[in-house]
């Protein structure tokens, strides 16, 4: 395959990700993300400096029930949201436990609190460390990170579309990415549950959150997942996967997974070699990784093929692989419209009668 239109495919700065000295995290499950959760019936460092922090960082703050959000830093240097976050009519607060820059400390983390009777409520606490500088901060020798973090530590934002805020957490810094924590208020409970994590800041696509994640040097991946919700649960209905082979034997492909009318997921692999065997628009199929024929892309000028023709190609299997629409293609550049690939090139699958009717193309 053509390297410099493969390239174009996979842009969004994975070039940064090729020279990454540290493999990093693939995504969590939402039984490891539980574990963060600190007990709050059990004595721990965590809780006994969550208690110390109502006590006194949050015993400065002039609650008021029903006044508007607002991020402060307490005396003791502690970043706080707090006040009428999730609209009502109560106070709450959203503080990080410990400033100390050294994530091995015991009290790192964070801690949610209510006002209520005239005091703070403790009510849950998390073993995230969070990491947030203010706007303009610039790394030092005595204060480095490997990545720019979020300037504050807890962003409130709208991801259902009901006017309900729900919260990022902003955790850990690794290379070139921060931990992000999604949670969702439930009132009854008065609770944070946590939903998701994800490699950026999640974002509201259409109908869809989307949850970001990457790879490091030796298998070059991304990977976004589209979740929607099913009451308090954020439930992932389609993900796409883009990798780059590293090694001599390592597979390039495209990974779509959407869910069939069983609400079974369904995954398409779309492969185009490994290592240097790439043949240029000659693709494998599989499906659940089984066979399903191969698929052969032709462009109709063949000396002159379109400028974005990588972009294209992808957001054409994105579209027929997940079901989304190409407008959520997550490596298309900027907001411009894509143009159709039907319009520029030929599609043939051949092997297999199934994936014909799958991709709606001719043989």
């Amino acid at each position: 395959m053509n390297f410099y239109r493969w390239w174009g495919v996979f842009a969004s700065g994975l070039w940064i990700l090729l020279i990454a000295a540290q493999a990093q995290p693939t995504p969590k499950s939402l039984e490891g993300l539980s574990g963060l959760v600190v007990p709050m019936d059990k004595p721990s460092p965590k809780l006994e400096a969550a208690q110390r922090l109502v006590n006194t960082a949050l015993a400065e703050l002039p609650a008021e029930l029903g006044q508007a959000p607002e991020f402060v830093v307490t005396k003791s240097g502690q970043g706080v949201l707090w006040g009428d976050l999730f609209k009502t009519g109560g106070c709450f607060a959203l503080a990080e436990l410990s400033v100390q820059r050294d994530a091995s400390w015991e009290d790192d983390g964070a801690a949610f609190a209510e006002w209520e009777n005239g005091r703070w409520r403790l009510l849950q606490v998390w073993d995230i460390p969070v990491t947030w500088r203010p706007e303009g901060w610039e790394e030092s020798g005595e204060d480095y990170l490997a990545a720019t973090p979020a300037t504050q530590p807890f962003m409130l934002e709208d991801f259902r579309g009901d006017g309900a805020k729900d919260v990022v957490m902003a955790g850990s810094v690794g290379k070139y990415f921060q931990e992000n924590y999604l949670m969702r208020f439930l009132p009854k409970t008065k609770e944070l549950k946590l939903v998701a994590y994800a490699m950026a800041k999640p974002e509201k696509v259409g109908d869809y959150v989307r949850l970001y994640f990457d790879s490091g040097r030796r298998s070059i991946w991304t990977e976004w997942q589209f979740c929607k919700w099913k009451d308090e649960e954020l439930l992932t209905v389609s993900s796409w996967h883009s990798e780059v082979g590293y090694g001599e034997k390592a597979p390039t492909f495209f990974e779509g997974m959407r869910l069939d009318g069983d609400r079974q997921p369904v995954t398409i692999r779309v492969l185009y070699g490994h290592g240097q065997e790439i043949e240029d628009g000659a693709y494998e199929l599989s499906r659940n990784g089984q066979p399903f024929g191969a698929m052969k892309i032709g462009w109709k000028d063949k000396e002159h093929p379109p400028e974005r023709a990588g972009v294209m190609e992808g957001a054409w299997l994105f579209e027929k692989i997940t079901g989304l629409p190409p407008s959520l293609y997550p490596e298309r550049e900027e907001a411009d419209a894509i143009p159709k690939l039907e319009d520029f090139a030929t599609i043939t699958i051949t092997g297999n009668d199934e994936a014909v009717r799958y991709f709606g193309v001719g043989r």
